[in-house]
């Protein structure tokens, strides 16, 4: 499955009415964007390390202790242990069944701009679950922009960062299938935890099928903060689980710009609240909300109850 794209998407205004209502633009939606048929093959409830990340008895071929740089266009780095980080300085990278114990970084100084480069990453284990780099992964484990991962499982003190490339161009970012976790760091830090954060993010954002867990005893913003002059993102069918607000989706622009496309997640609130939309325009044509639920679930996030629906 390719990248799946928000443009294009306008079905009109998506609210908590009538069940057919909702029904009928819970298809249209999801027959647009082709998202029914993605979940892989034997994959069944929401992600969870057994179920992503290295497969089972993996063991790396290569170790490099230290961080790389990647600057030849279309690298391949597969069964690597990086006892850093990856820096993407090329287009078209990818990096398959691999333990990372930094970030994965794709923008860098290039001439007076910022540049991001292109990489997917599959299969694979980001992060450090004992939490030593939680300041080196204040940004995110993975970002900005111009990067597709599935089936991988991360760990940082923000786990996605979704920015816009400094030359205008789409964003294209596709978060699929994986487990995210943050750390918890020390509350002296200062950091703020967030699952996915939206930072400037811009065009051609997906959020689909994945596990998000931001818990912490101080600093946690949510699972999913779109702040800060963010445009527009797809977020459809995670699991949420979060102190602070769950689902954050913050659109400072006036009038919104969108679309935003935030439909059947599942969300377990421990902490203010499952929802927060300061100054966006829940009504307007840019928002398709629809079906994001209340949940418990049990010790490895198998849904256990659906509770109310919560509204924008």
């Amino acid at each position: 499955m390719g990248p799946l794209t928000t443009v294009g998407v306008r079905t009109g205004r998506a609210t908590e009415g009538t069940m057919r209502g909702l029904a009928l633009a819970v298809a249209v939606i999801l027959g647009a964007m082709g998202l029914a048929s993605c979940t892989p093959p034997g994959f069944t409830g929401y992600p969870t390390p057994s179920k992503v990340g290295t497969p089972a008895g993996w063991v790396a071929k290569r170790t490099v202790n230290g961080s790389i740089n990647v600057t030849r266009p279309g690298t391949v780095l597969q069964d690597i242990r990086v006892n850093g980080d990856v820096n993407i300085k090329a287009d078209r990278v990818v990096i398959r069944r691999a333990r990372i114990v930094g970030r994965v970084w794709t923008q860098w100084p290039s001439g007076s701009r910022l540049r991001q480069f292109s990489v997917t990453v599959a299969d694979s284990v980001l992060g450090d679950p004992s939490g030593r780099l939680d300041a080196h992964t204040g940004e995110g484990t993975i970002g900005p922009g111009k990067y597709t991962i599935r089936r991988s499982e991360l760990y940082g003190s923000d786990g996605f960062r979704v920015s816009k490339p400094q030359d205008g161009s789409r964003n294209n970012v596709l978060i699929e299938h994986n487990f995210f976790r943050s750390t918890k760091p020390s509350c002296d830090q200062g950091l703020h935890l967030d699952g996915v954060q939206g930072y400037f993010g811009g065009q051609n954002v997906t959020i689909f099928h994945n596990t998000i867990v931001t818990q912490s005893p101080c600093g946690v913003t949510g699972a999913i903060f779109f702040a800060d002059m963010s445009e527009s993102a797809t977020v459809y069918d995670n699991l949420l689980v979060a102190d602070g607000y769950v689902l954050r989706i913050q659109d400072d622009h006036n009038p919104d710009r969108g679309p935003w496309v935030i439909m059947r997640n599942r969300i377990v609130s421990t902490g203010f609240g499952p929802v927060a939309s300061t100054e966006t325009q829940c009504g307007a044509k840019s928002m398709h909300w629809a079906d994001n639920r209340l949940v418990t679930v049990d010790s490895h996030f198998n849904i256990r109850s659906l509770g109310r629906r919560v509204s924008c």
